[in-house]
């Protein structure tokens, strides 16, 4: 089982190898090799910033000069036992690094690149009698591309070969492939490239995508559709050009006007190196601080390599010398999560990464003190399934991976955080946008302090958290949907700016919103006497609908950034101070009233029938499952029976007259047929409700005495529970039907 050096107890697994394989563009920063081609260690110092999943099957070097290396945002991963140290080095880690991970095995050739360029007209060869050089402008109009020959300096007046090629022209990813050395730059790419070729890459200046941000160094929205890629199956080298820093460019402190170079794109060296062109070494023709020359002694720091995007790279390259004093760049590299939904095409780790599906029910699986590092496979926890984090243990996703949690009511999956970290022992890196793992159904969370999840949705779960606040973040790329959760303790959420829903759930405790979320149907109640503190504290766009707040707080909901929205509507307050609510918009609905619990102090609050909560709620929500109004809260008092069947007489006859029968088939499939007998003419309404209390259909028709047959089609709605109220003028009747597929 790869990457999984666990302790295992009892534990069932069933294990289905698919032979998947991993995604170049999956990393921030990978290597093969760390060492120069001299063996010398190639370090990570202080002026190097990196956010993203890195990894290098050699050792890493870490030194402490100008500061720290800093990696936040993602993984750092290394196929070795260790990292090499010097110089004070204390490097940040955001999360712990792991060691001794399987190595990734890179492409030797770019040969699928050509295949697909010469499929798509795209590929440019090079007559071995006349060898070409070329320059690669990504322009408003396409890719315009010059040629002229090899080792002739570039003059725009003597080229062998002037091309434009259109962007994508129609294609998901276009591919131009070139045989031999290239020169690129551009600030206007647009659509999907993949750029290969067989020789170096010389990066003359920015290479940026269209929407890209150049102030904010090349970082691109989420939603853009325009991505790079640089494939070369030599080195790819930042040219030494004034625009890129050289001569000291950094003494001019112009941003990347003069000193830095920006890149949004991701970048592949198969046979050697990302790296920079004239190193100052004192052999070499290009000598800078040479003693005999205009700049005796001087530095040639040439700023930083903003880098958005992804970098692999068969041998590490230097970017950074200590030649004349400090010569090249600072690092820069901030992982593109787009990589994650668009993937560049054919180009693979080239071993396998097998798919496995890992089932635990009824047993028990525990991780102490090592990890389980999931790449591309499934863990579901089905019914009785018992998950304890000891130690230093971890679970970390990343590529496709999943964790699947699926309980029952009677049989909950239990999950237990009994580690001494501040780290959530689940490290789900959904930076690269893929982490789906459907709803966590049925399940008990027993937290300690930090804690993330990465379902789409939560449904019939207890949180629990031991400490007196439980940071709990919600990781998943998308709006995420908690139903029918009971919070007990004090948590703070995160959501990633993503907006949640919070949906028929009670807080016995308080919540601190930290991003977007609709509040609707909740019970807040304060279970720790003397502790005054708000219901609710937002720091973000809020809306609290049909929800009480019951207990000793300081005030209900507080809002603690005045440049964000919260209101509240057609809700309740109890035992707190609602007169000191601060930026909180109130809407209509909104009182204070005891609300009449069953039983608080046992934990049972479901309404009372003389509770003010009843049908109090906002009247444009979906109507309760008794088909009233709203109520608030969590819980709806249901009220009768009419859900399910004819209004009756009180000695429990139907009223005369007025009969339903049906509907039939039942479960039906599409559309099913009810009959009514009126004893006079009527005007009939027909209303269908989903079990949301939806109306989605509604129908009048003037009928005459008698039976009448009533049509219903459904075929456009989804499976599930449906409610059929027929009406007449004095008398309506509901029945219940069950739609399947």
């Amino acid at each position: 089982m790869r990457y999984l050096p666990v302790c295992l107890f009892l534990i069932a697994l069933f294990i289905v190898p698919t032979g998947s394989c991993q995604p170049l563009s999956d990393y921030l920063y990978m290597t093969n090799l760390e060492m120069s081609l001299f063996d010398d260690v190639i370090w990570f110092w202080g002026h190097d910033i990196l956010t993203g999943d890195v990894h290098s099957n050699d050792y890493f070097g870490m030194k402490g000069v100008g500061g720290q290396p800093q990696f936040y945002g993602g993984l750092v991963t290394t196929s070795q036992d260790e990292f090499h140290y010097a110089s004070g080095a204390d490097p940040y880690f955001e999360l712990p690094p792991l060691f001794n991970i399987e190595p990734l095995e890179l492409p030797e050739n770019l040969l699928p690149l050509r295949a697909l360029a010469i499929q798509q007209g795209h590929y440019y060869p090079n007559d071995t009698g006349n060898l070409q050089q070329g320059r690669l402008q990504g322009s408003e109009d396409g890719w315009v591309l010059h040629l002229w020959n090899l080792g002739v300096p570039y003059d725009s007046t003597n080229l062998t070969l002037i091309d434009t090629i259109e962007y994508n022209n129609g294609l998901d990813w276009m591919c131009v492939f070139f045989e031999g050395d290239l020169d690129m730059f551009g600030d206007s790419v647009q659509g999907k490239t993949v750029i290969g070729n067989c020789g170096n890459i010389r990066l003359l200046d920015n290479l940026i995508v269209e929407g890209a941000d150049i102030d904010s160094l090349g970082a691109v929205n989420f939603d853009n559709e325009n991505m790079l890629y640089l494939a070369s199956e030599g080195a790819v080298i930042v040219a030494d050009t004034w625009v890129n820093g050289r001569g000291n460019g950094v003494s001019y402190n112009d941003g990347h006007q003069r000193q830095d170079i920006v890149i949004s794109a991701g970048i592949f060296a198969v046979g050697e190196s990302f790296t920079f062109e004239h190193q100052n070494d004192s052999w070499n023709t290009y000598y800078w601080c040479d003693p005999s020359g205009p700049h005796p002694g001087e530095h040639d720091e040439r700023g930083s390599i903003y880098l958005y995007g992804s970098l692999v790279q068969y041998r590490r390259g230097y970017v950074h010398r200590s030649n004349c004093g400090g010569t090249g760049y600072s690092k820069r590299y901030t992982y593109d999560s787009r990589w994650g939904q668009n993937p560049v095409p054919l180009l693979e780790f080239t071993n396998s990464i097998d798919d496995l599906t890992i089932r635990l029910e009824n047993d028990t699986l525990i991780v102490d003190q090592q990890h389980i590092f999931v790449t591309g496979d499934s863990v579901i926890l089905g019914p009785g399934a018992y998950l304890r984090f000891e130690g230093d243990g971890r679970y970390i996703f990343r590529h496709d991976a999943e964790l699947i949690v699926q309980g029952t009511e009677e049989n909950p999956v239990r999950i237990v955080d009994a580690t001494d970290s501040d780290i959530s022992p689940i490290v789900p890196l959904n930076h690269h946008g893929k982490i789906s793992t459907g709803t966590w159904s049925h399940f008990i969370l027993e937290t300690n302090g930090t804690f993330s999840l990465p379902a789409l949705a939560l449904d019939h779960g207890l949180i629990h958290s031991i400490p007196q606040t439980t940071d709990l973040t919600l990781t998943y790329a998308g709006e995420v949907e908690i139903n029918d959760v009971c919070f007990e303790g004090y948590f703070e959420i995160f959501s990633g700016e993503r907006h949640a829903y919070l949906h028929h759930s009670i807080v016995e405790g308080r919540l601190i919103i930290r991003d977007p979320m609709t509040i609707d149907h909740v019970t807040v109640i304060q279970n720790v006497p003397g502790h005054q503190f708000p219901g609710i504290r937002t720091l973000d766009d809020v809306e609290i609908l049909n929800t009480v707040i019951y207990g000793g707080f300081s005030v209900p909901v507080q809002c603690s950034r005045p440049q964000f929205h919260t209101t509240i509507a057609y809700s309740c307050f109890y035992g707190t101070n609602s007169d000191y609510m601060t930026n909180v918009q109130v809407g209509p609905g909104v009182f204070e009233a005891n609300p009449c619990f069953i039983n608080p102090g046992s934990g049972d609050y479901h309404l009372n029938d003389n509770s003010p909560l009843i049908d109090a709620g906002d009247p444009q929500s979906p109507m309760d499952d008794d088909c009233t109004r709203a109520d608030i809260g969590c819980y709806f008092y249901r009220q009768g029976d009419q859900q399910l069947d004819a209004e009756e007489n009180e000695d429990g006859t139907l009223p005369d007259g007025f009969e339903v029968q049906g509907p039939w088939p039942n479960p039906f499939n599409g559309t099913m047929t009810m009959q009514v007998e009126l004893p006079q003419p009527e005007l009939l309404q027909l209303d269908v409700y989903d079990v949301l209390g939806r109306r989605i259909r509604t129908a009048e028709q003037h009928c005459t005495s008698g039976t009448h047959s009533l049509s219903i089609n459904l075929e456009a709605e989804p499976a599930g529970v449906y409610f059929v109220r027929i009406n007449t003028s004095s008398e309506s009747r509901v029945a219940k039907a069950l739609l399947v597929r």
